[in-house]
C-alpha cells in the first residue's frame, strides 16, 4: 500500500465514514451509543497510527496515543492528563485512572462509565457546542439544566449527585475535538514518515487477513 492509497483510505474511511456514523447517531439522539462509538473509534485510530491495528494487548496505550492528538480549547494536555478517582466499595482502595479505564472500559464492558455520569448531546446541530465546553469534564452540583435534559441524557448509574461534581460527557464537544485530531493526523501523514509507515503496517496487516472456510 503506497502513500497515496494510505491518504485515500484515511480520507474516505476515517474522515468520511467514521465521522458520518457519529453524526448520524448524534442526530438520532443515541447519546449513549455516540459516547461508546467515540471511545471505540478513539482507540481504533490510536491503534491505526501506532501500527497495531489487528493486534491484541495494546488497547490502553493506543487509546492514550490518540489522546496526544486530542486538544481541548488549544490545550494538548487536557484529555491525556484527565484523571478520575473512584472506589469500587467502601473497603477497596481508591483508584485514580484516565479516560480509557473510567470511560472507555466502563462503556464498552459495563454499558456505563465507572462513575456516575451525564452523557449529553445536542441532536439539533452536531456543531452546537461552546468552544469552552470540554468533551469530558465535570458537572457542578445542582446545575443540570432543562436544556440539557431536552438535548438528551440517560444513565445506567446511580442518581446524579447534588453535592459533588459529576462526570459529564458532552458528545458534540468531544466529536469537535475528535475531528480536529483526525484532521491533524491526516495532515501529518503526508510529512511524517514514521506515522505513514505505521498506518501502512496496520492496513497491510488487516488487509492480508483471510477467512478460512
Amino acid at each position: 500500500m503506497d502513500k497515496a492509497e494510505v491518504i485515500d483510505f484515511f480520507s474516505q474511511y476515517i474522515l468520511g465514514w467514521m465521522c458520518t456514523d457519529i453524526e448520524s447517531c448524534i442526530k438520532a439522539r443515541a447519546n449513549w451509543a455516540v459516547a461508546a462509538l467515540l471511545m471505540s473509534y478513539s482507540e481504533n485510530v490510536g491503534s491505526l497510527i501506532e501500527g497495531h491495528l489487528g493486534m491484541t494487548g495494546q488497547g490502553e496505550p493506543d487509546f492514550n496515543k490518540f489522546l496526544e492528538y486530542l486538544e481541548f480549547n488549544g490545550d494538548p494536555n487536557y484529555y491525556k492528563n484527565f484523571k478520575i478517582k473512584y472506589q469500587d466499595s467502601g473497603s477497596s482502595p481508591v483508584k485514580t485512572v484516565g479516560i480509557y479505564k473510567a470511560v472507555r472500559c466502563g462503556l464498552i464492558h459495563e454499558y456505563s462509565p465507572k462513575v456516575s455520569c451525564i452523557i449529553e448531546n445536542n441532536s439539533d446541530n452536531v456543531d452546537n457546542c461552546r468552544e469552552d465546553d470540554p468533551g469530558i469534564g465535570w458537572q457542578n452540583p445542582g446545575s443540570l439544566s432543562s436544556s440539557m435534559v431536552h438535548s438528551g441524557y440517560s444513565g445506567y448509574m446511580p442518581s446524579v449527585s447534588t453535592t459533588t461534581p459529576t462526570l459529564r460527557f458532552q458528545t458534540n464537544a468531544y466529536f469537535r475535538d475528535f475531528r480536529n485530531a483526525l484532521n491533524k493526523i491526516y495532515r501529518n501523514i503526508s510529512i511524517d514518515t514514521v506515522l505513514l509507515n505505521n498506518v501502512q503496517k496496520s492496513l497491510e496487516r488487516v488487509s492480508n487477513r483471510k477467512l478460512i472456510p
